[in-house]
Order: C-alpha cells, then sequence, then structure tokens
C-alpha cells in the first residue's frame, strides 16, 4: 500500500511541475532580437526530430496556421528525388524566418549520401543574414538513409525595405548541381 501511495504522490507532482512550466519557443540557433516570441515556422523538438511548431498539435493549444510548402521532384542518380520545402516566405524586416528542406530519394538507384548534399543560397540580397543548419537524415530519430533535412534560417535585418526578394537555393552532390529551388522572400511593413 504504502509504495502504491508513494507512486501516486511522485505522478501528482510531476503533473503539477509540467502543468505549472511556462510555454516557452526552443531557439534553434540565436535569436534575433526582434523575433516574435512565437511563430508558426518556429522550430520546435518534438520525439524524433525537429520541425515547425505548425506541426505540432498541443493539446489545450489553439491550432497554428500551417506552414505553405510546395513539393517538387527532380530525376537524378537513376531515379526522382522529392523535394519538400518554402517558395514563398512572407515576413518583417527585423525577423527570422525557417525553412525546412526535405529530400525523399526512395527509388534512385544510384543514390548520393543526402547528408552530402551540399546547399547554396544563389541571389540573396545583402540583407539576408542565411544559415544552414540541423543537416540530418529523415526519419524518426534520423534513421531514414533515403531521406534527410536541412534548416535553412533567414534573418532579415532590421532597415529592409518592403519588397520581394527571389532567390535560388541550389543543391549540389558530388560536385554536380542536381536542382535550382526558386524562392522568394516577401518583406511586409
Amino acid at each position: 500500500m504504502k509504495s502504491v501511495t508513494l507512486c501516486v504522490a511522485v505522478l501528482l507532482l510531476t503533473m503539477i511541475f509540467f502543468v505549472s512550466c511556462d510555454e516557452k519557443p526552443v531557439p534553434y540557433g540565436d535569436e534575433p532580437p526582434d523575433t516574435p516570441v512565437l511563430a508558426n515556422d518556429d522550430i520546435v523538438f518534438p520525439p524524433g526530430t525537429y520541425t515547425y511548431r505548425a506541426k505540432v498539435i498541443e493539446e489545450g493549444q489553439p491550432r497554428w496556421p500551417e506552414v505553405q510548402e510546395t513539393e517538387v521532384s527532380v530525376q537524378a542518380y537513376g531515379g526522382i528525388i522529392y523535394i519538400r520545402y518554402r517558395d514563398f516566405i512572407e515576413t518583417k524586416a527585423g525577423e527570422r524566418r525557417n525553412n525546412i528542406i526535405t529530400l525523399f530519394a526512395r527509388n534512385a538507384s544510384k543514390q548520393c549520401d543526402l547528408l552530402q548534399v551540399d546547399y547554396q543560397a544563389i541571389g540573396a540580397p545583402d540583407d539576408f543574414s542565411i544559415a544552414w543548419d540541423g543537416h540530418e537524415y529523415g526519419g524518426i530519430n534520423a534513421q531514414d538513409k533515403t531521406s534527410s533535412k536541412i534548416l535553412l534560417q533567414i534573418d532579415i535585418m532590421d532597415d529592409m525595405r518592403p519588397g520581394e526578394y527571389p532567390f535560388t537555393i541550389e543543391l549540389e552532390c558530388e560536385g554536380e548541381v542536381f536542382n535550382e529551388l526558386p524562392c522568394t522572400m516577401s518583406v511586409i511593413d
């Protein structure tokens, strides 16, 4: 009986601790000073791997607006590689936006190791600070070697003028560019 009472007490204390903790975003890298506290494209870490905040459903919390992603396919390495990413991102000056680029190459016979893919942002304005982070295999706990993802973090400088700024994300493996992804940042007031 004492062990049951002790188990119940530990369970109640644990529940009280987790209920009393405030929700705070989990930053991936350094947060720029003017980024809103929470946004649908914030990077969060549920069990398994990182993802957008909008893809995690939290009990008792309202749903976040969906992060709009585009899916394209390219013939490469003896098969088709599917690519999912954000091709249009709206933001304000002084904010950070995130773009998770995911590759799926399940039927490519001469598959390049997806962790060897190099990514470059071509033609991005100098007022964008671009960083690549979190390159890993896909799937639960990054165990699926037929898929990979990388995080593109774009910090928009405070004095960036409103407008649309197109650039290209170049994908290269073993010295060969196998795709160029168009992307547009729309800076609004």
